[in-house]
């Protein structure tokens, strides 16, 4: 089953991930229960423990404590207790970051629980945690031990909308979630860097001296301008990118494809319209022909694909290493005078 990607629609910077955050920590007390019970078990203060399980009174994003900062995610209980969570995907912390935000909550003068949330494999020196605090505790919370609540939700799930949403979240979550390597990821990296040798060559043979090959976790392709058109062509792995279409038959693909680039709307209308019509026009001869898929996307911003051509590289499998040559050759010199 295909989950929406929640990094388009938030991106995928820190501020991402604390709205997300937050969105999930208010819509879902299940997820609220097990959060809070997370953190418990990281500290020794029965207080707080017996304090923390109220319901939720109030959130914050990025809280002022005026000259001492802003703090990601702040949530408020009704008996006072605080929840203060930095957050830090990647980027290293400021001086004396996390002992600013303890003093602005020992300054406020409830109990708290003061939360540094990071990927499992970020390091927090012992200078960076917060010292000699009384009205609250620190705890380290890392977005592996977050992946395994929502797993865990999804598996409890007893309704569609709240399956499907932590799904969707736990998709999120793989950006930055370090997972146990399986036997199967294991043995293919015993193959990986022939394939890739391979299919490098492939592409250099289709493309000219002066274009250039980009090279990501998600695709490997090049780039041509055909009439104003920014056509990229290559092959394409994952769906972590702005193309986030579904992999076609699920597996490894060749692609053409059409990049609107144009920030102007009125200019971007009027070429996704010639796009729509070739599309309408030529759609069954392409099939035909190249034995792909086909697909035109309406436009919802500019830098997408707009009009696509896919292969599963699987129909080349043991084939001779001039078929996928060929097949990419044979849609570029089909498109260029179309375009």
């Amino acid at each position: 089953m295909e989950y929406l990607n929640f990094g388009n629609i938030y991106g995928s910077n820190e501020d991402a991930y604390s709205k997300i955050m937050a969105q999930t920590f208010i819509i879902s007390e299940k997820f609220r229960s097990k959060f809070i019970a997370l953190i418990n078990s990281k500290h020794s203060d029965d207080k707080i423990k017996c304090l923390s399980a109220e319901d939720l009174s109030s959130v914050s994003l990025e809280k002022s404590f005026y000259n001492l900062g802003r703090l990601d995610i702040s949530f408020e209980l009704q008996s006072g207790m605080n929840i203060g969570i930095e957050n830090k995907k990647w980027a290293g912390l400021q001086p004396n970051q996390l002992e600013r935000y303890k003093e602005a909550f020992e300054n406020i003068g409830q109990p708290y629980i003061l939360v540094f949330l990071s990927p499992r494999n970020y390091a927090l020196g012992a200078n960076d945690k917060p010292k000699n605090l009384i009205k609250g505790v620190f705890v380290e919370v890392n977005y592996s031990e977050i992946y395994l609540i929502c797993q865990q939700i999804v598996s409890e799930a007893h309704n569609e909308l709240e399956k499907r949403y932590f799904s969707c979240l736990i998709n999120f979550l793989g950006g930055v979630t370090l997972k146990p390597l399986t036997s199967l990821e294991i043995e293919s990296l015993k193959s990986y860097f022939e394939a890739k040798n391979k299919i490098v060559n492939i592409l250099r043979e289709v493309k000219n001296d002066k274009e250039i090959i980009e090279d990501t976790a998600n695709y490997l392709l090049s780039s041509r301008n055909i009439k104003d058109n920014i056509c990229y062509f290559g092959f394409r792995f994952g769906t972590q990118w702005y193309y986030d279409q579904p992999l076609f038959k699920n597996s490894a693909e060749m692609i053409f494809y059409v990049k609107d680039t144009e920030t102007n709307s009125e200019n971007a209308n009027k070429k996704n319209l010639l796009l729509e019509r070739l599309c309408s026009a030529h759609k069954s001869e392409i099939i035909k022909i190249f034995n792909c898929q086909v697909d035109y996307y309406v436009r919802k911003r500019d830098n997408e694909c707009r009009f696509a051509i896919r292969k599963s590289l699987l129909d080349f499998e043991n084939k001779d290493i001039g078929e996928p040559i060929n097949w990419l050759l044979d849609v570029l010199q089909y498109m260029t005078p179309k375009l």
